[in-house]
């Protein structure tokens, strides 16, 4: 797999860049879950710029299995598009944030000591040793682009997507994440 970015502190007219991060949103449905990926930049004029960078997302297994264990398997999915973006991109990435709309994801990882269940207890365990608890934040259902891979649109509107293509609204406000 060939590098997804060159080492730059310059994009086009953006100008030099002063903070690279990288946002990571994550859902889940009865019918699919998944997880997409941004690089959020903000230059020395403080401008934002977000793209697009990776998205996965894998169909429910054939047993039904509750929201809650298929949120997690998107979080862990979510982990992974990080560790595989950090190792393809040249350049040193500030900061990583994972975005979920589960709030009971949110309570397995803020949760250091509880013992859980097989499934439950690998999947919280493979998601600690990607992140820290910090790193996690909550967003709403209507602001989350993985919906979109979870829940599925149409082929036209996925392509036009701009949620999708370009980043939820709020990651182009300058606001340190």
């Amino acid at each position: 797999m060939g590098k997804l970015v060159e080492r730059t502190s310059q994009v086009g007219d953006f100008g030099p860049i002063t903070s690279y991060q990288l946002h990571h949103f994550s859902d889940a449905s009865q019918v699919a879950y998944g997880a997409v990926s941004y690089l959020w930049l903000v230059n020395t004029r403080q401008e934002v710029q977000c793209s697009f960078v990776m998205g996965k997302s894998r169909l429910s297994p054939l047993k039904p299995m509750a929201i809650p264990r298929m949120e997690l398997s998107a979080t862990v999915l979510s982990t992974r598009l990080d560790r595989i973006i950090r190792k393809e991109i040249d350049f040193a990435i500030n900061d990583s944030v994972f975005w979920t709309e589960s709030t009971c994801v949110l309570r397995y990882v803020a949760k250091e000591e509880t013992r859980h269940k097989t499934f439950v207890g690998n999947r919280v365990s493979a998601i600690r040793e990607q992140s820290s608890s910090s790193q996690w934040k909550y967003v709403g259902t209507k602001a989350n682009p993985a919906n979109d891979a979870s829940r599925g649109l149409p082929a036209e509107a996925f392509a036009s997507s701009n949620r999708w293509n370009g980043g939820p609204a709020f990651l182009w406000e300058n606001q340190q994440r």
